[in-house]
């Protein structure tokens, strides 16, 4: 899977380069790195406050992480179908944003044993009040789970982080 930007042509590659966009809110226009049409600024600002960023997290833990329910910290407000073009999940968050380190999202297929692999597996930035992620459907073929949650930045680097976790399933 990849991270989808707006139908302007954004790639990852662009949001890097152009990433002191993200504060500017003029009307001056900046050439976009795949179609060549110009991108307004204020579209490029909408979008980053539209969708979470991805952050790197490696290392977050150390063995493995256990398992809770995220109610305790946010309500699942939009599951997509796995019939959408992109596949979009808002969060709103219960608790302030600065208690948790990042939201944490893993999609895993069955095998011809029926037994679970994981097969992609992304971390974004949290911000307070919706957080909203927006991804590719690249769902693959059977009973795909998805576990969608938070860490808190206080359990980071321990052993066994809990990770407070929504799943559910979509059939392709």
């Amino acid at each position: 899977m990849r991270i989808v930007w707006p139908e302007s042509g954004m790639s990852n590659g662009h949001e890097k380069k152009d990433s002191h966009l993200e504060n500017v809110v003029s009307t001056t226009t900046v050439p976009s790195s795949n179609s060549g049409k110009a991108v307004n600024k204020v579209e490029i600002q909408e979008y980053h406050n539209y969708v979470n960023r991805v952050v790197d997290k490696g290392g977050f833990y150390k063995k493995g992480y256990t398992i809770s329910d995220g109610g305790v910290y946010y309500m699942l407000e939009k599951k997509p179908k796995a019939d959408d073009k992109y596949l979009t999940f808002e969060i709103r968050l219960i608790q302030p944003a600065d208690l948790l380190s990042h939201i944490y999202l893993n999609i895993c297929n069955t095998n011809e044993k029926g037994e679970f692999y994981q097969y992609f597996g992304q971390t974004f930035e949290v911000r307070d009040g919706l957080n909203r992620i927006k991804i590719a459907n690249n769902l693959r073929k059977g009973k795909n789970r998805i576990e969608i949650g938070v860490f808190k930045k206080s359990e980071e680097g321990k052993d066994f982080p809990t990770f407070y976790r929504n799943i559910f399933t979509l059939e392709r």
